[in-house]
């Protein structure tokens, strides 16, 4: 018998291997679906109707700033529309001041420039929605949670500079 051929440890487990891997990849490579994109919309209206009527909750909160967030990372990176900046930096600002009146008063609501911003940046959503696949929302999402993690969030001085 070979020196070579030693007894595995009782730590080792390997991985069970996924059987429809292949399935999920085409899905994912494929664009998004009338369904999946008709969900996130009416998530973003829901938000934006709360919001606007001063009875926010903060998942309308969330939804939003993933809204803004997912549409700025594809327009920055991918798509790199430049008119679309202002009305994304606007709906950022907005929703900052959403949460420092939420932090004061305890009350989630958008202010009149806010409301604009947000309004565009849901149209600007819908472009990037028909323009990508699972696998790029997947990725988005992906960074958003990594810069959750490292605390990397926006505040309005990062635009002034």
């Amino acid at each position: 018998m070979s020196k070579n051929l030693k007894k595995r440890s009782k730590g080792y487990k390997p991985k069970q291997l996924d059987n429809n891997a292949h399935f999920k990849a085409l899905v994912m490579a494929r664009p998004l679906s009338e369904t999946v994109k008709q969900k996130f919309l009416t998530d973003i209206v829901v938000a934006i109707v709360a919001m606007t009527r001063g009875g926010g909750a903060i998942q309308h909160f969330h939804t939003l700033a993933t809204m803004i967030e997912i549409s700025a990372i594809f327009i920055k990176g991918v798509f790199y529309e430049k008119s679309y900046e202002p009305a994304l930096v606007e709906a950022k600002n907005g929703l900052f001041r959403s949460k420092q009146r939420y932090e004061s008063s305890n009350v989630f609501g958008l202010d009149g420039p806010a409301i604009q911003a947000i309004k565009e940046c849901q149209e600007i959503f819908k472009d990037v929605l028909d323009n990508i696949t699972g696998t790029d929302l997947a990725n988005a999402i992906d960074i958003i949670n990594k810069n959750l993690r490292e605390k990397n969030f926006y505040t309005p001085d990062m635009m002034a500079a």
